[in-house]
């Protein structure tokens, strides 16, 4: 009787499947414990595979800044928690100069050219520059503000405001301007006479001026922090 190549080449497959199927059976866990304990141990897998991609496979891999901060975002978080992240930011840049990689997917910029790269004007026909939502959008936002919006967005609230800020609308605004500005002088010049070695922290001074000023423009009243010489409770 003849070999049948049909029946001969259906018994090799099997003959492989099943030996396949015998070795991939015998590296999984037959019981509970091996079950309990094969989880941690592929979650620990997963994780440092994803640390190896972050710093040396990632798009971002080729930007400067610590490995920690390339392979996971805990070295911000952590930065953020303990209130100095500004702080550990700036060092960063001190460090590695003005683009620096601060968590796997974030890089941040310090030179005058990215400000106007991320916030300038685009020229006609160049793609703006998407914001990312978990930056600029509140816990739980689902609108969009002139903050957050999306371009086309952003352009059209923007036109509705920009009346408002024109070189004419904020001249229009200067007797108000030099009230508050008048009102300044006035106060370091009272308690200068009164007592010749008073000491002024003049970045208070200049933020109670300016916060009148916006008060005034907003609200229409200020919010009196030149008159009291101390910030508003709000």
């Amino acid at each position: 009787m003849k070999p049948n190549p049909v029946s001969n080449f259906w018994q090799r497959n099997c003959s492989k499947n099943t030996i396949t199927n015998m070795a991939f059976a015998s590296i999984l866990p037959h019981s509970l414990g091996g079950v309990l304990l094969s989880i941690p141990v592929l979650l620990l897998a997963y994780q440092l595979s994803s640390y190896i991609y972050n710093i040396f496979f990632h798009p971002l891999s080729r930007f400067p800044g610590p490995k920690t901060a390339a392979a996971s975002a805990l070295p911000k978080i952590s930065a953020a928690l303990r209130g100095d992240g500004v702080s550990w930011i700036v060092e960063l840049h001190a460090k590695y100069g003005e683009v620096v990689r601060v968590s796997p997917n974030e890089l941040s910029f310090s030179g005058a050219d990215s400000w106007k790269d991320v916030y300038g004007h685009k020229k006609a026909g160049q793609q703006a520059l998407l914001k990312d939502p978990l930056f600029y959008n509140s816990p739980g936002e689902t609108t969009f503000n002139i903050v957050n919006a999306g371009y086309e967005d952003h352009a059209r609230q923007r036109r509705i405001f920009a009346n408002a800020f024109s070189d004419g609308a904020l001249k229009k605004q200067e007797p108000l301007f030099l009230t508050y500005i008048n009102k300044l002088v006035e106060k370091l010049r009272s308690k200068a006479e009164a007592d010749p070695n008073e000491k002024f922290d003049m970045v208070n001074m200049y933020n109670f001026t300016t916060f009148d000023v916006m008060g005034d423009l907003t609200f229409g009243e200020p919010l009196n922090m030149l008159d009291n010489i101390g910030y508003h409770p709000w």
